[in-house]
């Protein structure tokens, strides 16, 4: 089941492999009245996925959030792979592991603040 679990959001092909567990973050439209608010579940999802994710930390394991892409037939697979409801939906997976302890994080380079932001203040 993890390896047809792992397949599901697509992007995962090379690294998959190395998933030894992979959670589904699921968000719930059953208590949504509103066609407003159809994208709080992923806000939601999302904040809580960052608590997991610290949770995680805490306990020496390793997390990767990877992306859902909102696409009609993933949908359908998921549904019927992970026996969704017609008002559930994936919000975004997480493969969680042990950390490898050889492993390296690779370099990226960041833009400096004052390339992102502008301050519109007077003071």
């Amino acid at each position: 089941m993890l390896r047809v679990v792992s397949e599901l959001p697509g992007g995962t092909a090379g690294y998959d492999h190395n998933f030894p567990l992979i959670g589904v973050v699921i968000g719930s439209l059953a208590h949504f009245f509103d066609e407003r608010d159809r994208h709080l579940i992923y806000i939601d999802g999302s904040l809580a996925t960052m608590s997991l994710v610290f949770a995680l930390e805490s306990l020496g394991l390793s997390s990767c959030c990877i992306n859902w892409p909102d696409m009609r037939d993933r949908e359908e697979k998921a549904r019927k792979v992970l026996g969704l409801k017609e008002y559930e939906r994936p919000v975004m997976f997480l493969a969680i592991g042990f950390p490898d302890p050889e492993g390296l994080v690779p370099y990226s380079q960041k833009k400096p603040i004052s390339q992102l932001c502008r301050w519109n203040y007077t003071g």
